[in-house]
């Protein structure tokens, strides 16, 4: 009975043969903290494009009416070009230092 108890008190709970173990996913990001916060930040990113976009839009339609919304979403879409751009000219840099790196 002692050795269960330290048992439970070392690994925080019993562990039963065959069962999942429920802190797989903490275990698992810990290990690439780096891949998780470039998950993040691009998942906050596309979240905050998104909402300036439906928010902006929708303000330029509510204030201006429809046709200004068009041309704020034609505004939205022209931006996205050097965006774009900037963005691949980013990968592609960091291709080039991963492959110089041996990575």
């Amino acid at each position: 009975m002692l050795r269960l108890a330290r048992s439970v008190a070392q690994t925080g709970g019993v562990k039963v043969p065959g069962s999942p173990d429920p802190n797989e996913h903490v275990r698992a990001s810990e290990r690439d903290l780096r891949s998780y916060a470039r998950t993040t930040l691009r998942r906050l990113g596309w979240g905050a494009g998104l909402l300036l976009v439906a928010v902006g839009t929708i303000l330029v339609v509510t204030f201006q009416g429809a046709p200004a919304g068009v041309g704020a979403l034609l505004c939205f879409g022209v931006v996205l070009i050097p965006v774009g751009l900037i963005l691949a000219a980013l990968q592609l840099i960091d291709w080039v230092a991963r492959r110089a790196r041996g990575d």
